[in-house]
């Protein structure tokens, strides 16, 4: 009797495992079809917004080429600022850590994050003065919803009920400026 627990026990496990393992290998193939790759377009930020933004704004060819080229360039530039930002946050925060930083060095690195900041808000207002200038009247229009939702979602990033009621008021307007 107590020969047939065990070996029931076994069995419950071994037959865990193979589910564990059939599991890991469906998610592996799924993972790995074609088009779901990390280096697709789904994945690549700056081809989701490339998309995106030629949807919503109705590019024709030639502002989706402009579009993509002052894309890439605001993407290089914002990839430089953020590093130097997280690089001047480290030296501070590593600093601190360490107690090697008295109130005047503080002030200063302090001051330097604090124009780097500065710098990436121009190159952000930068860009989208120069993607508003492609733009018919009509796309800047609508540039302005889209652009009015990035910055509330910015500042109100992990409001799971105004993420939701900002996605229903937008779905509720484009549908109604395209209907």
């Amino acid at each position: 009797m107590l020969m047939r627990i065990k070996n029931i026990q076994g069995q419950t496990w071994i037959i865990v495992i193979l589910v564990l393992l059939n599991l890991g290998t469906l998610g592996f193939i799924y993972m790995h079809r074609p088009g779901f790759a990390l280096s697709s377009p789904n994945f690549n930020p700056k081809e989701r917004m490339h998309r995106f933004m030629d949807k919503r704004l109705g590019f024709d060819s030639k502002q989706s080429d402009e579009f993509r080229e002052i894309q890439d360039k605001h993407f290089k530039e914002m990839k430089g600022i953020r590093k130097d930002i997280m690089d001047r946050k480290h030296e501070l925060y590593d600093r601190i850590l360490n107690n090697e930083l008295n109130d005047e060095d503080l002030q200063k690195l302090s001051n330097e994050l604090a124009k780097l900041y500065v710098q990436q808000e121009m190159i952000n207002y930068r860009h989208i003065k120069q993607v508003r200038a492609i733009c018919t009247p009509e796309q800047a229009e609508k540039m302005k919803t889209i652009y009015g939702h990035i910055l509330y979602h910015q500042r109100y990033p992990y409001s799971m009920k105004q993420c939701r009621d900002s996605y229903m008021r937008r779905k509720k307007s484009f549908y109604n400026n395209n209907h």
